[in-house]
C-alpha cells in the first residue's frame, strides 16, 4: 500500500468544478472506525444539493463525500466486531447496529486538513463508522450496481413497502425519472406493479421509463390528467409537483415525499380541501430502510433482477472523472453515474 491514496474533496460550494482530486495521508483507523479499499461508488443527487448548496451553508468544508458505495475491509479499529479484514461490505447513509462515528480528519499530503463525517465514499480507501456498513456477499458481476444498495435502491425499497405500502392494483405516479424515480420503476416492475407513470421534463427518458416497464408523462401534460393516482412519489423537491400531487390525488391516496425542496421555499396547494378525503402526505424517511434487516433480502432481490438492475446504470467513470460524472448526470437521457476505482 502507497503512503498516500486519491480522495474527491468538496473545499467550496457552487464553484465549477466543485471538487478537487487530493492526495491524503493513509491511516490505521481506531475505535470504531472501518477501513476500506472502495471498489464502485455511486454518484446521488444529496451531493449536488451539498455542492449547489441547496440546503444552505456547508459549514464543514473542506471534506470527502458520498454516502453510497461497495469495498472491502483492509482493517477495522480495536472496538469493531460487526466486521473484519477482507468481509465485503455495502456503505450506507442509513444507520445500522455497530458503533458510531462523529466524524475524523484526514492530513493532506501538503500538510493541509480535510475533514470526513462517519460515511463517505469519493475516495479510494474510506474511513467509516461501525454502523454504516453492511456485510453482503462478493460478486463480481454485481459491483457496479452494489452501491446502489448504499442509497437509491433502498430508499426507494422502503418507500414503496413500507411507507406507501404499495398494492399491486393500484395506479402508482413518480415525479422524476433521476436516480430515485427509476429505482421505483424497478421495484414496481420487480414486485408486478402494472400501472406505474412516470414524468420528467425530457422526452429522452421515454425510451429508459418504458424499458423498465412504466408510461412515460412530459410534465406539461400533468394539468391535463382526468384520473387520478393511489400513490404519488414526488422524487424532484420542485414545489409545483408537490403542490399538483395532491389536484391528481384519489381519496385515500398516500403522497410519498423523497425530494426535498431548497431552503425556504413555500409549497401552495390550491385545494386543500381534498385533503380530508383521507389522503396521507408522507415526508419520507430515507425509506425506513433497516440496514441490519432489509440488506441481505435487497441483495438476493437485485442478484435475481440483475439484467433489470444493470439499467439503471448509464455511465462507469474512474475517480478522476467525478467531475465529469456530475456533468453527466445532467445529460437528459443520464441514468445512475458509477465511479469504479480500478478504471482508467
Amino acid at each position: 500500500m502507497n503512503n498516500t491514496f486519491k480522495a474527491a474533496v468538496l473545499f467550496k460550494q457552487k464553484q465549477n468544478p466543485p471538487l478537487k482530486i487530493c492526495e491524503l495521508l493513509h491511516q490505521d483507523p481506531i475505535g470504531s472506525e472501518v477501513k476500506v479499499k472502495m471498489i464502485t461508488s455511486g454518484l446521488c443527487g444529496a451531493q449536488v444539493n451539498e455542492i449547489s448548496g441547496l440546503k444552505g451553508e456547508d459549514k464543514y468544508l473542506p471534506h470527502l463525500m458520498g454516502h453510497e458505495g461497495y469495498g472491502q475491509v483492509v482493517s477495522v479499529g480495536n472496538e469493531v466486531t460487526k466486521v473484519q479484514p477482507q468481509d465485503y461490505v455495502i456503505l450506507h447513509w442509513r444507520v445500522a447496529s455497530g458503533l458510531g462515528l462523529p466524524g475524523i480528519k484526514f492530513k493532506e499530503i501538503n500538510g493541509g486538513s480535510i475533514g470526513a463525517g462517519p460515511i463517505t465514499t469519493f475516495s479510494e480507501y474510506s474511513t467509516i463508522a461501525e454502523n454504516r456498513c453492511t456485510k453482503v456477499p462478493d460478486n463480481e458481476d454485481l459491483q457496479n450496481v452494489l452501491p446502489l444498495l448504499g442509497c437509491a435502491l433502498p430508499t426507494a425499497y422502503g418507500a414503496m413497502i413500507k411507507e406507501a405500502k404499495i398494492s399491486i392494483d393500484e395506479d402508482i405516479l413518480i415525479f422524476g425519472a433521476g436516480g430515485l424515480g427509476m429505482a421505483l420503476l424497478f421495484w414496481a416492475n420487480v414486485f408486478g406493479v402494472k400501472n406505474v407513470t412516470v414524468v420528467d421534463i425530457h422526452n429522452d427518458k421515454k425510451n429508459q421509463i418504458e424499458e423498465l416497464g412504466g408510461r412515460f408523462l412530459h410534465a406539461s401534460e400533468v394539468p391535463h390528467i382526468n384520473s387520478g393516482f393511489d400513490v404519488i412519489f414526488d422524487t424532484t423537491g420542485i414545489a409545483s409537483n408537490i403542490s399538483s400531487s395532491l389536484d391528481i390525488a384519489n381519496k385515500s391516496a398516500r403522497i410519498i415525499l423523497i425530494g426535498q425542496s431548497k431552503v425556504g421555499e413555500s409549497v401552495i396547494f390550491n385545494n386543500f380541501l381534498k385533503i380530508y378525503d383521507g389522503i396521507k402526505i408522507i415526508p419520507s424517511e430515507g425509506g425506513l430502510f433497516d440496514p441490519d434487516e432489509d440488506m441481505q433480502n435487497l441483495y438476493d432481490m437485485v442478484l435475481k433482477n440483475i439484467i433489470l438492475a444493470k439499467k439503471l446504470i448509464s455511465n462507469v467513470i474512474s475517480l478522476d472523472q467525478v467531475n465529469e460524472g456530475f456533468e453527466l448526470m445532467k445529460n437528459s437521457d443520464a441514468r445512475r453515474v458509477i465511479i469504479d476505482f480500478n478504471a482508467d
